[in-house]
């Protein structure tokens, strides 16, 4: 398709990994947990929260071989702010204050079809 698409969210592996095989992504990214016998122990292998993103964020560059400046992210929430200043292009999407950076794209409805179009 000539792009790569993913997801980064603090939400668990596992939901990520849904949401990743529910849309066909190219990776995605979240808190990953312990799993022992096929059971999460409740204990955290590495947390995914605004100040390990950028940590992720390379190793996605690197996996991919694409710079900083090739990425589009879509946010609305403070906790993606040192994405947002890290990468070439923003969508808000369906935000609702100013996260510091000037908008390149903004989505005001909030509806997935909308988001799409972005990307068309």
């Amino acid at each position: 398709r000539g792009y790569v698409v993913g997801a980064m969210s603090a939400h668990p592996d596992f939901v990520m990994e849904a949401l990743k095989n529910m849309l066909g992504l190219d990776f995605s990214e979240g808190t990953n947990l312990e799993y022992r016998d096929g059971m999460t122990t409740g204990h955290l292998t590495r947390e995914l929260n605004r100040n390990t993103k950028c940590e992720v964020l390379e190793e996605v560059i690197k996996c991919f071989e694409v710079t900083a400046k090739d990425i589009t992210i879509v946010a609305n929430s403070i906790t993606q702010v040192p994405l947002i200043e890290r990468v070439g292009t923003y969508v808000a999407f369906n935000q609702h204050r100013d996260l510091g950076r000037k908008p390149d794209v903004e989505v005001k409805e909030g509806v997935f079809e909308n988001l799409l179009e972005v990307f068309r």
